[in-house]
């Protein structure tokens, strides 16, 4: 006994699959979107942070060489 399928089964069948195949192309631009964006804000913070780390680390400098050349001449 063999089965046919009907031209309305095979029908819906293209739909599904060119549902499917969009839905995963769409799911991969809004990841890509999504990576896109939060990596370029991870990016931008880091910059922030170690400009904030730069000028930290250059006023505990100079906090330091002044300290030192206090030590250094007894005031």
């Amino acid at each position: 006994m063999v089965m046919s399928i009907s031209p309305m089964a095979w029908d819906q069948v293209a739909n599904l699959v060119t549902v499917s195949v969009f839905s995963v192309i769409a799911g991969a631009m809004l990841g890509g979107f999504v990576y896109s964006l939060t990596k370029n804000v991870w990016e931008h913070v880091g910059e922030v942070l170690a400009k904030k780390v730069d000028a930290s680390n250059a006023r505990r400098v100079r906090e330091l060489s002044e300290r030192v050349w206090r030590m250094k001449r007894g005031l």
